[in-house]
Order: structure tokens, then C-alpha cells, then sequence
């Protein structure tokens, strides 16, 4: 009998730790100048991974998949001296995740982000917060940001700082 309730025990956690570790290719990034109203970027398809037990995030995100409001700022943003798609096609982010909540229970949850994104393959260090929103069983995470465009090596036709939402739906 004692072995059948530790047996059933460690399935229970096995499976909690199961539903914990989620993986989506659903969500949504917009960039645009805070400046300039025209000069903004969708991107549909990129791929995440959450892990509300041990309060992990990851996204990689495909640059070559931003699309933008015009062609001139599409063709300017791949450029060599801009993100330099060909030598560095994904922008990748990891994250350790803060909450005052515990975030696996359901419910909306004020989240804290920090870790570092990786572009062109320098190291750039951050923090932001967001909102993390647990429903019959899907995740939802949502953050915004700015981004200074020199901390990336750039800057595109004058746009010093740009405001990131990244949406993704586990």
C-alpha cells in the first residue's frame, strides 16, 4: 500500500511538472517608433517556451518574418548595417520570471521579467513586466518595452527608441 501511494504521488508530480512546461508557435510582436507613427513591424510566428514551475520563459523570434508598413523600411531592416538578417536570422530572449503570485495557479498574474535577449549575436541584459493570465488550462503572457535602437548597433531612418509588445498564448 505504501508503495502504491508514493508510486501515485510522484505520477501526480510528474504530471503537474508536464502541464507546467509549455511550448506555443502562437503570438505576436509589434515594434514601432515612439516618434514616428508609420514605422511599425508585425511579426505573426516565432516559437516560445514557459515553464510555470521553475518561472522560465524563452522566445526565439525569426527576423526575416516582421513585416512592415512600408517596403523601403522592409528591405532597410534585413540590411547588413541594420539587423543583418543573413548572418543573424533570430532574436532570442530568455527571461527568469518574478511574481508576488504563484503564476501555475489560474488567474491573472502581475509579472516581472529579467534576462538577457540575444541580437546579432551580442548579449543585451533586461528587465520589464508584464501580465501573465492562466485560463482553463492556457497560458497567456503579455509584456511591452522600449528599446533603444543604438543597443542594438543601429539606428533605422532616425528612430532612437522603439516600443516592443510581445503577446504569446501557450
Amino acid at each position: 500500500m505504501k508503495f502504491i501511494t508514493i508510486l501515485l504521488l510522484t505520477l501526480l508530480l510528474n504530471i503537474q511538472g508536464v502541464f507546467s512546461q509549455q511550448e506555443s508557435t502562437v503570438g505576436e510582436v509589434v515594434f514601432h517608433d515612439i516618434k514616428n507613427s508609420s514605422f511599425i513591424a508585425t511579426l505573426n510566428t516565432l516559437s516560445s517556451k514557459i515553464d510555470l514551475s521553475n518561472k522560465t520563459i524563452e522566445l526565439k523570434i525569426p527576423l526575416q518574418n516582421f513585416k512592415f508598413t512600408s517596403k523601403e523600411n522592409q528591405s532597410d531592416f534585413s540590411r547588413e548595417e541594420k539587423m543583418n538578417i543573413g548572418d543573424y536570422p533570430e532574436l532570442v530572449i530568455t527571461g527568469k520570471i518574478s511574481s508576488n503570485s504563484e503564476i501555475s495557479e489560474e488567474g491573472r498574474h502581475i509579472i516581472s521579467i529579467e534576462g538577457e535577449a540575444i541580437v546579432k549575436g551580442k548579449k543585451l541584459a533586461f528587465k520589464t513586466n508584464g501580465l501573465l493570465v492562466n485560463k482553463k488550462g492556457k497560458t497567456v503572457t503579455n509584456a511591452s518595452f522600449l528599446v533603444n535602437t543604438k543597443d542594438f548597433g543601429f539606428s533605422s531612418k532616425g528612430a532612437e527608441q522603439l516600443e516592443v509588445s510581445i503577446k504569446v498564448v501557450y
